[in-house]
């Protein structure tokens, strides 16, 4: 497999759903509205060789108490990989979690893919005997929303890539039991003095001090992407520079809005409703956001996605 581009997606078809939807614990997409949605979302940079969970939580609507208001809804996970070093990019669909509402299906999960050992396609020219197993579906109804599930699916499989740091990284303290307070000064505090020191660097037009602190993330995605070392943080150098040169205005931070929100598996942090660093045009009608997302590790602070 790595001589071969593989890449994996996560496609997501949904409609009058209330969901989050999750690969090895790390939001991918979120909606609360009932939205429909068909959408296809690379996570070459989320998977990893071994056990792979995909999952979806379900929020009951208000008027209902349901998990779906009308007959048609429904959401289906499906993961994917594509070689694209194949002349017609040959996808292949490794396993799908599906919930459709209760009066097409009574248990409402009746087509999500079943348990067991499967073979991938021969073009992948693998090791003979290669497979990937699916688990059963796990259904966990122990969610602080009353009413919520969360169905999980998980495939073990071979991937081409490393094992992406934050997976090994420290647990990151839950902050949900804990008062704002408690977070800012547990949790927040660490990133945000990261987030300072880039925010200045900005300011002072010093790209080159800021890069470094993007280094893991930046060669982690060089390689989930297959592009030549340096290519993200090029692209990045050159946003940055861009911002600055357009003379974008750079919000400032503010700790006492910077509350953490940490991913299901306590791997990854970020700061704050929306990115941190962040910066208006002159005319502040438009905005370019740089998502610095955390992990921990001997007590250091890196960005990691």
């Amino acid at each position: 497999m790595q001589d071969q581009e593989i890449y994996y997606t996560l496609e997501i078809n949904a409609s009058g759903m209330k969901y989050y939807a999750h690969v090895n614990g790390i939001r991918v997409q979120e909606e609360t509205k009932g939205h429909v949605l068909n959408i296809d979302i690379p996570i070459n940079g989320l998977v990893r060789s071994g056990e792979n969970v995909i999952d979806f939580e379900l929020y009951p609507w208000k008027k209902t108490g349901t998990l779906t208001q009308r007959s048609d809804a429904e959401i289906t996970l499906r993961l994917k990989m594509v070689n694209k070093s194949s002349e017609e990019k040959e996808e292949f669909s490794l396993g799908e979690l599906v919930y459709k509402s209760p009066e097409i299906g009574m248990l409402g999960t009746e087509t999500t893919t079943k348990s067991g050992e499967f073979n991938f396609p021969d073009s992948l020219s693998l090791p003979k005997n290669s497979v990937y197993k699916i688990s059963e579906l796990d259904i966990d109804k122990d969610l602080e929303y009353p009413g919520a599930k969360r169905f999980s699916l998980s495939i073990n499989m071979p991937t081409p890539f490393p094992e992406w740091k934050f997976f090994k990284s420290e647990d990151i303290t839950d902050p949900r039991p804990l008062t704002e307070e408690q977070r800012l000064q547990k949790i927040s505090t660490g990133p945000y003095k990261v987030l300072e020191k880039i925010h200045a660097g900005l300011l002072k037009n010093d790209v080159d001090s800021i890069l470094p602190y993007f280094k893991e993330r930046n060669d982690e995605m060089d390689i989930a992407m297959y592009l030549p070392s340096g290519s993200y943080e090029d692209k990045l150098s050159l946003s940055f520079q861009e911002s600055i040169d357009d003379k974008d205005i750079f919000d400032e931070l503010e700790l006492e809005y910077s509350f953490p929100n940490v991913t299901s598996n306590k791997k990854l942090v970020w700061l704050g409703g929306r990115p941190v660093i962040y910066c208006w045009d002159e005319e502040e009608t438009t905005f370019t956001e740089y998502e610095t997302i955390f992990r921990k590790e001997g007590g250091n602070w890196i960005i990691s996605r």
